[in-house]
């Protein structure tokens, strides 16, 4: 195999201990996040990294910034169903690479990206424990660099007690993790916690009620209940609210853009409306407002096609993925994909802050992370 990854349950003891115990010190707000959480997304974590020569690592963080910048000059019309109006462009990005070789020379191809956070908090944390945290070196910035940008970046000129990292229910979702580890520079709360009084935006907490200023968003508008979103569109439409990343950006800035960007690692797409390709089984069906492989059909046929439109889905060329990650979990070698997760400052423009590798044994990654068969899950990669 072009590229060999392996990795012993020995060495990553630690990690391992840190993906099966049932929970988390936290550095404040105890009483809101129970010290024995079994979080939904414990069994999606595999209990090693992946181990990348840094010349890959950097060609996909390298890419990934060039894709972000390439998606920010356009915006999608057809939008955010949200009040207010937010024409700034995203401030962070999260950008999909199959794990692909043609020819033994390694080819990644973009799979997916979009304008919302991703695990920021939870990959830093896997990275301190597999690697020496003093010495994390990954996309030329030391581990302690990029924890300084992510914080300044989601603090702004902020306290720390008056930003809040929102969801529908941070609890219940599958990355809840995240939202723990998140607890040394934010508030995390659910969207039922906080309320408005006098065009301001509060939350309740053991020293009384505090005002927010800064709101990092992890809302996804269209999932919200009709209560849910009453509630949401009176936060959305006070003028003095920061932003860390807005709810908007998800619905302007996806995977949707991508047939209108030119770069190396984009795949082929083709228009719906120009009919089924006589090669059908060389594309696949992607909802333009899905993410993670929401609704995602790999083998469609010319009847699901021809039920699909411009304005709602996408047919793009089929990538073959190389099975290329060997593991202690699983005999056989198994397929994957990179995500580079960015944010946006204004010193340093687009800048690569950690990854994700989810691995599969067959079929999509997306499909696998629900499976969880041996091997199957996700991890973080670390330079060789």
């Amino acid at each position: 195999m072009p590229l060999s990854v392996c990795a012993s349950y020995g060495k990553y003891k630690r990690a391992a201990m840190f993906n099966t115990i049932h929970h988390c010190e936290v550095s404040k707000n105890k009483h809101m996040l129970d010290t024995h959480i079994v979080h939904p997304g414990r069994k999606m974590l595999l209990p090693y990294p992946i181990k990348m020569p840094s010349s890959t690592l950097d060609e996909m963080a390298n890419s990934a910034v060039d894709v972000s910048k390439l998606i920010c000059l356009h915006s999608l019309k057809k939008s955010f169903k949200g009040p207010g109006v937010y024409n700034e462009e995203p401030r962070c990005m999260a950008v999909d690479f199959s794990l692909t070789f043609t020819d033994n020379r390694f080819t990644p191809k973009l799979i997916e990206a979009q304008a919302f956070p991703s695990l920021f908090h939870l990959s830093l944390k896997l990275e301190s424990l597999y690697n020496n945290e003093k010495n994390s070196i990954l996309f030329g910035r030391t581990i302690s660099e990029r924890k300084a940008l992510l914080r300044h970046w989601l603090l702004g000129v902020h306290h720390d007690s008056q930003v809040v990292m929102l969801d529908k229910a941070v609890l219940s979702q599958m990355s809840s993790m995240d939202f723990i580890l998140a607890t040394r520079d934010v508030v995390p709360r659910s969207l039922h916690d906080i309320y408005t009084h006098a065009d301001k935006v509060w939350i309740t907490s053991r020293s009384g009620n505090k005002e927010v200023k800064r709101i990092y968003n992890r809302v996804i508008y269209d999932t919200l209940s009709e209560d849910e979103r009453k509630h949401f569109d009176t936060i959305l439409a006070l003028p003095d609210i920061e932003w860390v990343c807005h709810p908007s950006d998800y619905y302007r800035y996806n995977k949707a853009i991508l047939p209108y960007i030119s770069h190396p690692t984009n795949p082929k797409t083709w228009k719906i409306s120009n009919g089924a390709p006589k090669d059908v089984e060389n594309w696949v069906l992607k909802p333009k407002e899905g993410f993670s492989g929401d609704s995602l059909c790999l083998h469609p046929s010319k009847k699901d096609i021809e039920s699909s439109s411009d304005d709602t889905h996408l047919l793009q060329e089929r990538v073959e993925y190389t099975q290329c990650i060997k593991t202690p979990l699983h005999n056989e070698a198994l397929s994957g994909e990179f995500r580079v997760m960015l944010i946006r400052t204004e010193q340093c423009g687009w800048v690569p802050i950690c990854n994700l590798v989810r691995c599969a044994q067959y079929g999509g990654v997306s499909e696998a992370i629900r499976r969880q068969l041996p091997g199957e899950g996700a991890t973080i990669a670390v330079p060789e």
